[in-house]
């Protein structure tokens, strides 16, 4: 049972840092952004690309990480800024087609065949208190998890990024008229929530492969989560991914693996039934 809550805890975390990204896009933009999980996938691929060429492990997940908003920039400026007046249903579709066009041309770029990139740390696993095992990578990657969550709280909350931010999200109009950049708040936010998603690509690659389908499962598991969470809520990111990462590992435990994402459609669905704004999430979505 240990060995089932550190090891859900730990994939919990990963689910976490991709739903914050999306969490936050939806919280500032207003825009359900069908194409996140294609952005895991960037982050994933282009770490295998630097690794393959000789880079070493560290810059090149902050090479792909950079990467990945780089193009989540240029595509703010391409595709979403001319919708920014649009209705949400337009831009949803707008991110849908994002998503599969940067789908086939992963697959144009890198091939289909899936990848595999080298960890920078030793295969054993090491033995925590309580005889529990979990790898050197699962442990970085929840360091790594960690600081980045604290660090997204304190910006938020504590600088007048977080604020500017949060103004938008209360009224953008008003936010314009008193001199804020609202499409420069805007495309940091994208980019930024991308290269949540892009962290997670790079360190869940490690763990298993990468290859361009990767992003269906990462979107499936984040809109999950923000669901489960509440969408919009910085803490209910963080919370329900925990719980989906818990609840998998427990339940593949006693599941057959082909069952084991039952579990997340479970939870969907009892959340939506029980309260459907979300466990932590508003009524009226904000950033908190």
């Amino acid at each position: 049972m240990l060995q089932d809550l550190a090891s859900g805890l730990a994939i919990g975390l990963a689910y976490a840092l991709i739903a914050l990204g999306l969490s936050l896009i939806f919280g500032v933009l207003r825009i359900i952004n069908f194409a996140h999980g294609e952005f895991y996938m960037l982050g994933g691929l282009m770490l295998y690309s630097l690794t393959s060429r000789g880079f070493s492990f560290f810059p090149s997940l902050a090479g792909a990480v950079f990467g990945t908003m780089v193009v989540a920039i240029v595509i703010d400026w391409c595709v979403l800024k001319p919708l920014r007046r649009s209705d949400e249903v337009t831009i949803a579709l707008a991110t849908l087609g994002l998503s599969i066009f940067l789908a086939n041309a992963a697959l144009v770029i890198w091939g289909p065949v899936p990848h595999q990139i080298p960890s920078p740390f030793s295969m054993d696993p090491l033995v925590l208190p309580g005889g529990v095992y979990l790898s050197r990578l699962e442990l970085f990657g929840a360091a790594v998890t960690l600081v980045i969550m604290g660090a997204m709280h304190l910006v938020l909350q504590h600088t007048s990024v977080g604020r500017q931010m949060r103004a938008v999200v209360q009224d953008r109009d008003a936010a314009a008229v008193v001199g804020l950049n609202v499409d420069l708040i805007y495309r940091m936010t994208f980019a930024v929530g991308c290269g949540l998603a892009a962290v997670a690509g790079g360190l869940l690659g490690t763990m298993f492969l990468v290859y361009p389908a990767m992003g269906l499962q990462a979107v499936l598991k984040a809109f999950a989560v923000v669901v489960i969470g509440g969408m919009g809520s910085f803490s209910g990111a963080v919370a329900g991914g925990l719980l989906l990462g818990l609840a998998e590992s427990i339940g593949g435990a006693w599941l057959p693996s082909g069952y084991k994402d039952i579990v997340a459609f479970i939870m969907i669905v009892a959340v939506l039934a029980l309260r459907p704004q979300g466990l932590l999430g508003a009524r009226q979505v904000r950033i908190r």
